[in-house]
């Protein structure tokens, strides 16, 4: 019979995964625990927020594989460090991002400098790439390649 003062501990070669929603999970926790203000648009509950975050970003993208021996998840990568980005943001930043999302310009926590500047491309200048080009040298003042 065990004795209830011993823990069956994992061997620390063995390593289990969180899920996407747990991982998130756990940043929104950490946030909570130090005082960070709660971020715009973001349900209350650290469950509901999760899974609110995963819906709002781009879904995982076709290089994203999972390598469970490697400890490499990157899609979860993107998912946590785009929350951490986002939670250091203003409210009228935050809201400017959940903006451009709703218009349908992904967000991958880059700058707000960027995206005003990405979110000025429209579908023509896609499909123009020297005019994509111009139009963003235009914007930046830098030359782009």
């Amino acid at each position: 019979m065990s004795k209830f003062t011993e823990k069956k501990v994992a061997s620390r070669d063995e390593w289990i995964p969180l899920t996407n929603v747990q991982r998130l999970m756990d940043v929104i926790n950490n946030r909570r625990d130090n005082g960070i203000k709660h971020p715009q648009g973001m349900p209350e509950g650290q469950q509901e927020g999760a899974k609110w975050w995963i819906k709002l970003l781009e879904p995982r993208m076709q290089f994203e594989v999972d390598e469970i021996s490697k400890r490499h998840m990157p899609y979860q990568e993107r998912l946590a460090d785009c929350l951490v980005k986002y939670y250091k943001h203003t409210d009228a930043e935050q809201r400017r991002i959940l903006g451009w999302i709703r218009d349908g310009v992904a967000w991958r926590g880059d700058s707000i400098e960027f995206m005003e500047v990405r979110a000025k491309v429209t579908p023509a200048m896609k499909i123009d790439r020297d005019g994509l080009m111009r139009a963003m040298k235009a914007m930046t003042g830098k030359v782009m390649r």
